[in-house]
């Protein structure tokens, strides 16, 4: 079974947990209420703040003290951004890793047959043998 990028995410969360996350655990334990104090602490610490947490109904009022709920969203929404940002460096990565070990493979093609349909109608394909390849060729009959 396939995780979707969310499951990946969510049991990455313990790699995620720094930057704007931290930040902002760290302003609530200083005191940093209000939306004011809060922006002021993640501009301070060099923290780029996401235009979802400027579009927060409740930072609008920069004296307002931040409700309890509106704090959990914003903790879980910064979390939930760094494990996604995470997984998509994982992918990134596994992607440019896979793209260089078939350009540097010795290709063992094998026949798999004609596409009697598709975008390689009338063309043989051929994939290669080598383990963890992936790489296919398409070559007219």
């Amino acid at each position: 079974m396939t995780k979707t990028r969310e499951h990946r995410a969510f049991e990455l969360l313990s790699e995620s947990w720094d930057g704007l996350p931290r930040q902002i655990i760290m302003a609530f334990d200083i005191n940093a209420k209000t939306p004011r104090k809060l922006l002021a602490h993640l501009t301070l610490c060099g923290e780029k703040i996401p235009d979802w947490l400027r579009d927060e109904p409740e930072m609008k009022s920069l004296d307002h003290v931040i409700s309890k709920g509106t704090r959990v969203v914003i903790l879980m929404k910064s979390v939930q951004d760094a494990a996604l940002a995470f997984v998509d460096k994982q992918d990134a990565d596994a992607a440019q890793a896979q793209k260089e070990f078939q350009a540097n493979c010795q290709h063992k093609w094998r026949y798999t047959g004609t596409d009697h349909g598709g975008s390689h109608k009338g063309e043989s394909s051929y994939e290669c043998t080598v383990a963890g390849c992936h790489a296919r060729k398409y070559e007219m009959d």
